[in-house]
């Protein structure tokens, strides 16, 4: 397992949301609704985890926004 804030963390999670979008669409629906109500937790958490791991917070952003539009346009 892998940091979220390291490149490696960042690919573990764009390959597990292409397989989630593939093989499981209806659980990543259900996981997507469950993220849009409580995105601003979780944005905060992956934030403040690259803060104390001395990565960039905007090299995390401009990773995950793809995936953090997902969610926003999910409702």
């Amino acid at each position: 397992m892998y940091s979220l804030t390291s490149s490696d963390g960042l690919r573990q999670v764009k390959n597990m949301i292409g397989k989630f979008i593939l093989e499981k669409p209806k659980e990543l629906g259900r996981i997507l609704e469950d993220a849009y109500e409580n995105r601003g937790i979780i944005q905060g958490l992956i934030e403040n985890k690259a803060k104390r791991e001395g990565v960039s917070v905007d090299a995390i952003r401009k990773a995950l926004d793809p995936y953090l539009m997902l969610i926003n346009r999910k409702k």
